[in-house]
């Protein structure tokens, strides 16, 4: 379905691509339409494009016009979202000139003088008297030997009828259609439904050669049906195209067309992006890898030394009896006296803390200090 756009929308589809870019001038925009036609034209332009953009305009106004009827007939047959139009309408435009010229009522009286004055003059030859060739011509004054002869003639006039006239060139366009293409598309589900609605009510026609079965007859009556509701647009069959066919509407080839490019558009993309994204990961690995090679050798060289600080900080503890091996006084008797001394001290004080805590930190404090 096609919109006539107006100017003032021309106009801001305009001002909306300057606002995104901002280097872009005016002039180098052109916005068209379905069939390549520049819908822009600069105000001011050339009489050309202005011309142009009236004939883009006229041929936009029969379309719409054709497409707009169309709808109007098939919305109550077939249901308003169940079919798609779309018109084509050639055109021829002529420039027709026409020269006029229309003369005034009142004559104007004009007068025109011609005035005309000539003069010869001769000198008389000295022939003999009564010889023709020195008879002067009628009209001409002879005077005395030698003297100069002279021929006038008076002026004229003469008048005529002058009228007021106006010379007119005019220029006009003829626009004539050549050709309308309609093409409506109807979809699949709701031909098929109307189809067997045919088939329930008995209003099935009688199945053709090329129809099989008897839906498929309820389908083409469902279709011409269609062709002859749309038949009273005054298409001609000599001239005029009209098609209709039965596809799903979600599958229509505008909608095929934009499937097909998003699908291109994801290829290019995803040519693009796969080797940056590969590139990507393996950095990634490379630094992960050199994160932990770095940390394991950090580790190798700082573990010593972290050993030796846990050392130093911490006290040394002193094994018990248990963890020396000392069990029973068979041990004991085995160690040098002062051993023995050392280990019963310890073995009683053990056996003391186990029973009271405090009386064994006052003999641990007292065998502290007699060690001293």
């Amino acid at each position: 379905m096609k919109e006539e756009l107006s100017p003032a929308q021309v106009r801001g589809i305009e001002n909306i691509v300057l606002g995104y870019v901002p280097l872009l001038k005016r002039e180098n925009i052109a916005i068209v339409d379905q069939h390549f036609n520049q819908l822009n034209v600069p105000l001011g332009g050339a009489p050309e494009d202005q011309m142009r953009s009236r004939q883009q305009a006229e041929v936009a106004k029969q379309e719409f016009a054709l497409e707009a009827a169309a709808r109007h007939l098939l919305e109550p047959y077939v249901g308003p979202n169940n079919f798609r139009v779309a018109a084509v309408v050639e055109m021829d435009f002529k420039d027709l000139s026409r020269e006029t010229t229309e003369y005034g009522t009142e004559p104007k009286l004009s007068e025109e003088e011609i005035s005309e004055r000539s003069s010869t003059s001769t000198t008389p030859g000295g022939g003999q008297p009564g010889v023709n060739a020195n008879i002067p011509d009628l009209g001409v004054t002879a005077g005395p030997q030698g003297a100069v002869l002279s021929k006038e003639t008076d002026n004229t006039s003469s008048t005529k009828n002058i009228y007021d006239t106006t010379h007119e060139v005019s220029k006009q366009n003829v626009a004539k259609v050549l050709k309308k293409t309609l093409a409506v598309t109807l979809d699949s589900a709701a031909v098929r439904r109307m189809a067997r609605d045919r088939m329930s009510s008995g209003e099935v026609a009688a199945a053709s050669p090329a129809a099989a079965t008897a839906e498929e007859a309820a389908t083409a009556a469902v279709l011409g049906d269609v062709e002859r509701l749309l038949a009273g647009l005054g298409l001609s069959s000599a001239r005029d195209v009209l098609t209709v066919v039965q596809l799903p509407l979600d599958r229509t080839p505008e909608l095929e067309r934009a499937r097909y490019v998003r699908q291109k558009w994801l290829q290019e993309q995803i040519r693009l992006w796969v080797p940056v994204a590969a590139i990507v990961m393996v950095m990634v690995l490379l630094g992960a890898a050199f994160y932990y090679l770095r940390r394991r050798k950090l580790v190798e060289i700082t573990a010593p030394i972290e050993e030796m600080e846990r050392a130093m900080v911490e006290p040394k503890r002193e094994l018990s009896l248990y963890e020396l091996g000392i069990q029973d006084m068979s041990d004991i008797a085995s160690l040098p006296p002062e051993e023995q001394r050392r280990v019963l001290l310890r073995r009683e004080v053990e056996e003391f803390a186990m029973k009271r805590r405090e009386e064994a930190a006052a003999i641990i404090k007292g065998w502290l200090s007699e060690g001293q």
